[in-house]
């Protein structure tokens, strides 16, 4: 038996029914960036990375992202077309399908999610993990590292690379690490180089500290922990 039901979370006192639920884990889906939840590692949708540029091969690939990150977790209904609009500045999509248990045709317009405004929510922001080849990397090229979307808390990473430097990209108002340790518990913060670079996000632009090994190296499974002063 499928559970169409589900608890509003607009209002936590009511529930959403049939396509209603639909609508609101589509939300849910496309709000949450992959690694968010260590048990679903890659629950959630990769499409803020591409939502922003006017390109309409942009938006093509963001559309391709969509479909199948909606059809992969939600499997009661089909996809049958995806827009997007703006208005002042900020960007909509608009998806249109087909709920499988009746056939009637489902549509939401999903606006974008407040976390990247960081006024509106600080302690929730997007940081960037992986590997690159410059001691010195770029906005772009840190933007296509892995991202995920976490408060300032101890974060823990396992990686493996081949001949490059670990990066690691968080929000400047996070302040300073106080500690990068191994997996051995050896601290290793004095081989990072720290550099400060302006992310443009929706139009408006956020300093981010980039912690980058200064050698490059060849890991595999490799274990890092960062702390920060809380």
């Amino acid at each position: 038996m499928t559970n169409d039901r589900s608890i509003n979370q607009d209002d936590f006192s009511k529930e959403v029914l049939n396509f209603e639920d639909v609508k609101q884990c589509w939300k849910n889906i496309l709000y949450t960036i992959p690694g968010t939840y260590p048990l679903l590692p890659t629950f959630g949708c990769d499409i803020w990375q591409y939502i922003d540029s006017p390109t309409s091969d942009s938006f093509g690939k963001a559309r391709n992202v969509i479909i199948a990150a909606l059809e992969k977790y939600e499997k009661r209904a089909k996809i049958t077309n995806v827009k997007r609009s703006m208005v002042e500045s900020r960007v909509f999509i608009s998806i249109m399908g087909i709920y499988s248990a009746t056939g009637e045709t489902i549509d939401s317009t999903i606006g974008q999610p407040e976390y990247i405004a960081p006024d509106i929510m600080p302690e929730k922001q997007i940081m960037y993990i992986g590997s690159v080849g410059s001691l010195n990397p770029s906005e772009g090229l840190i933007k296509t590292l892995s991202n995920r979307f976490a408060e300032k808390t101890d974060q823990s990473f396992i990686y493996t690379i081949d001949a490059q430097r670990f990066c690691f990209a968080y929000p400047a108002m996070w302040g300073d690490l106080t500690s990068i340790k191994d997996s051995s518990g050896y601290e290793i913060l004095s081989g990072f180089v720290k550099t400060v670079l302006k992310f443009t996000t929706d139009g408006a632009k956020q300093d981010y500290n980039i912690m980058t090994l200064f050698k490059s190296t060849t890991q595999a499974n490799f274990t890092v922990t960062f702390k920060f002063t809380l």
